[in-house]
């Protein structure tokens, strides 16, 4: 597992999953080291400061999002450690994300079926294909495993594509009565 520095005014804790969108806003944050440290960086964040990715020798900024609200938890693991955890509170509504590539079908299949959209389990590929196509599955990053996907969730629209795309290549057209 690649464990990436996070880095804020100075302080610099470990990070070992993390999943931001295209925007660098922050969804999901793993951090550990001091309990101090962590506290300090988790504060900065919610007070709405940018942090710093550092990886190699490249550096990425990312920021949290205003649009949502977020939680954060704070264990002790020893050592004089604490693990510190930070995530978008609507993450399960309009993200899907796993953390291994087998997770991936259940994780969008979950998702899927949350909503008011019709479907079988066979057509997952398809439909993940046709969410991407019509940009509303935006992917994102991150690193640790995780994956996954920023939705806009739009039912109707969803329900008309699968008609669309799905079914008129599964079935006959219907012959109109005379």
């Amino acid at each position: 597992m690649l464990i990436h520095n996070i880095y804020s005014c100075g302080l610099t804790v470990k990070s070992d999953i993390g999943i931001y969108n295209s925007e660098d806003a922050i969804l999901l944050l793993s951090i550990y080291g001091a309990p101090q440290q962590v506290k300090a960086l988790l504060a900065r964040l919610v007070m709405g400061e940018d942090i710093s990715l550092l990886y190699g020798r490249g550096k990425h900024v990312l920021h949290k999002n205003w649009r949502s609200n977020y939680r954060m938890k704070i264990f002790s693991i020893g050592y004089g450690k604490v693990h510190g955890l930070l995530w978008q509170e609507a993450i399960d509504q309009d993200t899907v994300f796993w953390m291994s590539p087998d997770q991936k079908d259940t994780a969008i299949r979950a998702a899927i079926s949350r909503r008011t959209i019709p479907f079988l389990p066979e057509w997952v590929p398809t439909i993940e294909q046709i969410l991407i196509e019509q940009e509303i599955f935006t992917p994102l990053q991150g690193w640790g495993g995780a994956e996954g996907y920023e939705a806009m969730w739009k039912d109707d629209l969803i329900c008309d594509l699968i008609v669309e795309k799905i079914f008129k290549t599964k079935t006959r057209p219907i012959k109109k009565a005379a």
